[in-house]
Protein backbone atom coordinates (compact mmCIF):
# COMPACT_ATOMS: atom_id res chain seq x y z
CA UNK A 1 0.00 0.00 0.00
CA UNK A 2 3.14 2.77 1.00
CA UNK A 3 4.20 1.17 -1.91
CA UNK A 4 1.78 2.19 -4.65
CA UNK A 5 2.75 5.24 -7.12
CA UNK A 6 -0.73 6.21 -6.50
CA UNK A 7 -0.32 6.73 -3.16
CA UNK A 8 3.19 8.46 -3.14
CA UNK A 9 1.96 10.97 -5.57
CA UNK A 10 -1.23 11.35 -3.47
CA UNK A 11 1.10 11.87 -0.24
CA UNK A 12 3.50 13.65 -2.39
CA UNK A 13 1.08 16.11 -3.07
CA UNK A 14 -1.02 16.75 0.15
CA UNK A 15 2.54 17.28 1.58
CA UNK A 16 3.68 19.91 -0.70
CA UNK A 17 0.50 22.06 -0.77
CA UNK A 18 0.61 21.56 2.92
CA UNK A 19 4.08 22.68 3.24
CA UNK A 20 3.23 25.66 0.41
CA UNK A 21 -0.14 26.30 2.75
CA UNK A 22 2.27 26.43 6.37
CA UNK A 23 4.87 28.70 4.50
CA UNK A 24 1.92 31.05 3.09
CA UNK A 25 0.30 31.41 6.62
CA UNK A 26 3.83 31.83 8.30
CA UNK A 27 4.74 34.82 6.32
CA UNK A 28 1.19 36.22 6.51
CA UNK A 29 0.52 35.93 9.90
CA UNK A 30 4.84 37.02 10.83
CA UNK A 31 3.98 40.45 8.76
CA UNK A 32 0.10 40.84 10.07
CA UNK A 33 1.89 40.32 13.43
CA UNK A 34 4.81 42.88 13.01
CA UNK A 35 2.15 45.32 12.15
CA UNK A 36 0.25 44.59 15.07
CA UNK A 37 3.17 45.13 17.05
CA UNK A 38 4.35 47.99 15.12
CA UNK A 39 1.09 49.64 15.82
CA UNK A 40 1.45 49.18 19.50
CA UNK A 41 4.65 50.16 20.05
CA UNK A 42 3.55 53.37 18.20
CA UNK A 43 0.72 53.95 20.51
CA UNK A 44 3.18 53.03 23.57
CA UNK A 45 5.63 55.38 22.57
CA UNK A 46 2.69 58.23 21.93
CA UNK A 47 1.46 57.63 25.56
CA UNK A 48 4.68 57.53 27.25
CA UNK A 49 6.03 61.26 25.17
CA UNK A 50 2.42 62.47 25.91
CA UNK A 51 3.07 61.79 29.65
CA UNK A 52 6.75 62.69 29.51
CA UNK A 53 5.27 66.19 27.81
CA UNK A 54 2.58 66.13 31.02
CA UNK A 55 5.01 66.18 33.60
CA UNK A 56 7.27 68.99 31.71
CA UNK A 57 4.75 71.09 31.61
CA UNK A 58 3.77 70.79 35.70
CA UNK A 59 6.93 71.32 36.62
CA UNK A 60 7.73 73.70 34.18
CA UNK A 61 4.42 75.61 35.97
CA UNK A 62 5.65 74.81 39.47
CA UNK A 63 8.81 76.31 38.52
CA UNK A 64 7.63 79.73 37.56
CA UNK A 65 5.23 79.86 40.49
CA UNK A 66 8.46 79.29 43.09
CA UNK A 67 10.02 81.96 40.85
CA UNK A 68 7.23 84.52 41.49
CA UNK A 69 7.19 83.51 45.01
CA UNK A 70 10.53 84.18 45.59
CA UNK A 71 10.95 87.37 43.55
CA UNK A 72 8.00 88.64 45.86
CA UNK A 73 9.50 87.60 48.87
CA UNK A 74 12.35 88.81 48.06
CA UNK A 75 10.48 92.34 46.92
CA UNK A 76 9.33 92.39 50.35
CA UNK A 77 13.06 91.98 52.17
CA UNK A 78 14.29 94.84 49.84
CA UNK A 79 11.31 97.02 50.97
CA UNK A 80 11.76 96.41 54.55
CA UNK A 81 15.51 97.05 54.36
CA UNK A 82 15.06 100.40 52.44
CA UNK A 83 12.13 101.08 55.01
CA UNK A 84 15.07 100.08 57.96
CA UNK A 85 17.63 102.65 56.12
CA UNK A 86 15.34 105.31 55.82
CA UNK A 87 14.14 105.16 59.18
CA UNK A 88 17.66 105.19 60.44
CA UNK A 89 18.73 108.13 58.12
CA UNK A 90 15.60 109.77 59.11
CA UNK A 91 17.26 109.43 62.44
CA UNK A 92 20.22 110.47 62.02
CA UNK A 93 19.40 113.86 60.43
CA UNK A 94 16.99 114.53 63.43
CA UNK A 95 19.95 113.81 65.51
CA UNK A 96 22.09 115.72 63.85
CA UNK A 97 19.89 118.66 62.97
CA UNK A 98 18.77 119.45 66.70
Amino acid sequence: MFHSKLFVKTFLIIFFLTLAFAIASYLLITSAVDDVVSNIEEDSSKTVLNNVHQLVSQIEREIRGYRQTAIESRQRELRNIIAMSKGVIEMVLTECIF
